[in-house]
């Protein structure tokens, strides 16, 4: 910066009052890039936490087994017993486990076709899919969402 810094102020206030309406503008550009760069940051975050939860109330547990069709059920009682003996076993990450069935509209023989949810006037039904559930469901899956 040497000896002649006195003379430089003078030059820097010129340029500012002779540049004013540029530089106004220059920062009005920089305070809309950085709005914008803190705005994408908030929206990618938020799709995580939105995929996150997402995730947790499709699946609705840390690990699910499950046959995609009705031809190939699960061996209920080999699981039972392959989880029991692993829920007392010392160090198990395993706290619980539960069951649930093929929605009742698709079980073979079964004389219900559709299930619908209305009020008593019957206005504004909706489709329901009802599945069978252990008594220890809730324990077992999330709650966050229920």
């Amino acid at each position: 910066w040497g000896p002649d810094r006195k003379h430089l102020k003078s030059v820097v206030q010129k340029n500012l009052y002779g540049h004013g309406s540029r530089n106004s503008k220059t920062s009005i550009l920089f305070t809309i890039c950085i709005s914008f760069i803190i705005f994408a940051g908030t929206i990618f975050n938020q799709q995580a936490t939105t995929m996150e939860a997402k995730a947790k109330i499709g699946i609705g547990a840390d690990i699910v087994i499950a046959s995609m069709r009705q031809s190939l059920p699960l061996d209920h009682a080999a699981l039972v017993k392959y989880l029991e003996t692993e829920i007392k076993r010392p160090g198990t990450i395993i706290k619980g486990y539960t069951f649930s069935t093929f929605p009742l509209t698709q079980i073979p023989y079964s004389v219900i076709d559709r299930t619908d949810l209305a009020s008593l006037s019957d206005y504004a039904t909706s489709r329901v899919l009802v599945y069978g559930v252990d008594e220890n469901f809730l324990d077992v899956t999330y709650d966050e969402y229920m």
